[in-house]
């Protein structure tokens, strides 16, 4: 009986000796020559001159800035807030300035040509600065509580400064230590 391995042997035996007449075939004679030859004549691959992509990132450029410049010019200017204090309100005292009661009577304003001049003509020039405004009810609300009760307004507004300045501190120092915590971690 013969083995399976037997068997094998005999099968790559003769699979070598049908290759190894495949393998021992020269090429045909002038297959180098021809080969060069045709690589000699071909053209070189085409690659984009490099002044064309100098003129695609200008063109891009010029683009990006002219949408970055319409976005900009088309931005609605922010709404203008303005109060205005009745003649009979007692002058400001430190306490209604740190309770919110604004000035009536502002530094004038500084001009600045921010604008091009057919805007600035549409927009006529106010006289004060902030525009006049009539009092919100919780100004009214307020400069009566004040005029009423001006010692109490000027402890609250001392105490609600003081608590004020206490939390800003507390702040502060909780954010230090966390920095050094963070400094100290790493």
């Amino acid at each position: 009986m013969v083995t399976s391995r037997a068997k094998n042997d005999g099968l790559d035996r003769a699979l070598d000796t049908a290759l190894a007449k495949y393998s021992a075939v020269e090429p045909r004679v002038g297959l180098e020559d021809r080969i060069l030859a045709n690589l000699r004549t071909a053209a070189p691959p085409q690659r984009p001159p490099w002044w064309r992509w100098g003129l695609a990132a200008a063109t891009l450029a010029v683009v990006l800035i002219g949408i970055a410049l319409s976005l900009h010019i088309q931005k609605p200017a922010p709404p203008r807030i303005a109060t205005h204090v009745p003649a009979t309100t007692p002058a400001p005292h430190d306490s209604t300035i740190a309770l919110g009661h604004r000035n009536a009577n502002p530094a004038p304003p500084r001009t600045r040509h921010l604008r091009p001049r057919e805007t600035a003509a549409a927009n006529p020039k106010l006289e004060t600065f902030p525009s006049p405004q009539p009092l919100s009810e919780q100004e009214k609300i307020l400069a009566a509580y004040v005029s009423q009760f001006h010692d109490e307004a000027v402890l609250i507004a001392r105490v609600r400064t003081e608590a004020s300045k206490q939390e800003l501190e507390q702040e502060l120092q909780e954010m230090n230590n966390r920095n050094r915590e963070d400094t100290q971690a790493r």
